[in-house]
């Protein structure tokens, strides 16, 4: 990066800490521009637990709701199953208005969850106050011993250590380094023309691949139509609620 700015002769004009903080906004520009175009991400992680039933723990303070991990950033799936071993069932997000019924359900006889949500941190929270966790609410209850599996994409990672690094993936990080060096030169209030043009190819090249990572067949919309009609996959049933 200090290459690119042409900066790399200058004595203590950038500190360490000043020049990590300008890789690690240039690896959240690239990363979020990957994010905004892709149909299959580049970037995937798993978690599972096992769900406590109505018991409350550290783990598990609010029945229900289970803590995400602390780079959680967008759900991509959730498959839940009466234990490790399987068979998976997919369950799907619910909305807001949906859930009163999703809570009610068990007094219906509903055995098994169906759907989830994602909440804010399970501490209390005045008004303009960000969560700074975020957790998965699994709905109907599910039975204790039975198990939760869930595909994410993870936030950016921060360079912190010199031994850290970053897989940009075919080169991506390159355009991280520019916006690197542009931040640099735009501090002497140095010209980035150059710097800038190198950096709109290198991302028009990261979208231009991340848009279409999987060539094999283009995405589909699935409808699905259960007893009572188009909609919800797996919904079916009394008056096209989410009652069994």
């Amino acid at each position: 990066m200090l290459r690119l700015a042409d900066l790399e002769n200058v004595q203590n004009r950038f500190t360490t800490s000043e020049l990590n903080e300008y890789v690690n906004k240039g690896i959240v520009f690239v990363y979020r521009a990957i994010l905004v175009v892709q149909d299959r991400p580049y970037f995937q992680k798993d978690y599972s637990f096992i769900c406590q039933g109505s018991n409350t723990s550290p783990a598990n303070p609010v029945p229900n709701t289970y803590p995400l991990p602390a780079d959680f950033l967008q759900i991509l799936s959730v498959l839940w199953a009466t234990s490790n071993s399987g068979p998976w069932r997919a369950l799907e997000p619910y909305e807001e208005a949906e859930r009163y019924q999703l809570i009610n359900t068990g007094y219906f006889g509903a055995e098994y969850p169906r759907a989830y949500g994602i909440v804010g941190g399970t501490g209390a929270m005045t008004q303009g106050t960000i969560p700074t966790a975020y957790g998965i609410e699994i709905l109907p209850q599910p039975p204790s011993g039975s198990a939760v599996q869930i595909r994410y994409v993870p936030s950016p990672p921060r360079l912190v250590n010199d031994t850290d690094t970053f897989d940009g993936i075919l080169g991506f990080e390159d355009a991280a380094c520019t916006w690197g060096a542009i931040l640099m030169k735009r501090k002497d209030d140095l010209p980035t023309d150059d710097l800038e043009r190198d950096f709109a190819r290198h991302m028009t090249e990261v979208r231009v691949i991340a848009k279409r990572r999987d060539r094999s067949r283009p995405p589909r919309v699935q409808l699905v139509r259960n007893r009572t009609g188009w909609g919800r996959r797996g919904g079916g049933g009394r008056g096209g609620g989410w009652w069994s």
